[in-house]
């Protein structure tokens, strides 16, 4: 490994707006694949420009939220790190009497609520790799993707505060290796499958998205094939941040208890 590029960016819009900024380089320039807008491009990325992949960065992927939602199961996560329950207790006042002990002349006769805020300083970081192969379908995503965000919701219900970062890796021919963080939900807000879709299920985020952040990288040289994918413990190597590694391979064969375990174990 020669050297590693690496990029973290804050939210989707910085990394919308750093595209827009940024220069292609030289090779970038020539190849220009984020761009293509030719039919076998479009069935290839998904989306018909990469104006139109910006847009699905920035507002939302609906589609692929909607198959989303419809596919996990209704969980919802309290937001903000805090969890709110009601437990019922005996007290002398209360909302309720409870008949035998008013009877028997016990003073604890009334049902009272008492509130239990669990305040979570607990705060997990995962990075999802967002590179597959041009063999899974759409469908194949959507199933793993739906999987993540139902775990990462179980989590936060249980009292942790979740960063989603979507990420890329990949290594050049001359073993330079480029390392790619966007944020796509942050701890402080709740899971919004309309932000987490289009990263995480749209083949078009890492076909426009991921291959224009390369044109972009200086002391990334960029070829035809546009380097070579980094296989599982490689992209591990390279992730600059302490979170927890998820993907598609690695989560697709697995049940929402093993994914929840996995990230257990990696804590």
């Amino acid at each position: 490994m020669e050297k590693v590029i690496f990029n973290k960016f804050n939210s989707v819009d910085e990394f919308a707006k750093w595209l827009q900024v940024t220069p292609q380089t030289a090779a970038g320039k020539k190849f220009d694949y984020s761009n293509e807008m030719s039919k076998s491009n479009t069935e290839f990325t998904g989306t018909k420009s990469f104006d139109e992949a910006q847009n699905l960065l920035k507002y939302g992927d609906k589609v692929n939220a909607d198959k989303i939602t419809a596919t996990i199961r209704k969980i919802k996560a309290q937001g903000k790190g805090n969890a709110t329950r009601n437990k019922l207790y005996n007290s002398p006042c209360g909302f309720m009497p409870i008949v035998p002990k008013v009877l028997a002349g016990d003073p604890q006769n009334m049902l009272a609520i008492k509130k239990q805020r669990y305040n979570s300083t607990k705060v997990l970081n995962i990075a999802y790799n967002v590179a597959v192969d041009c063999t899974r379908t759409t469908e194949d995503l959507i199933k793993t993707a739906a999987k993540v965000a139902n775990v990462i919701a179980s989590l936060e219900k249980n009292g942790y505060r979740v960063n989603l970062y979507a990420y890329a890796c990949g290594r050049d021919l001359k073993n330079n290796y480029y390392s790619l963080l966007v944020k796509i939900k942050d701890s402080g807000k709740y899971l919004d499958t309309l932000r987490i879709a289009y990263p995480l299920v749209n083949p078009s985020f890492y076909r426009r998205h991921v291959f224009g952040y390369m044109e972009r990288l200086k002391g990334f040289y960029l070829n035809r094939t546009y380097g070579k994918i980094v296989q599982e413990e490689g992209c591990k190597e390279c992730l600059p941040i302490n979170a927890c590694y998820l993907s598609y391979y690695l989560c697709s064969g697995k049940s929402e208890e093993e994914i929840a375990k996995y990230i257990e174990n990696a804590k």
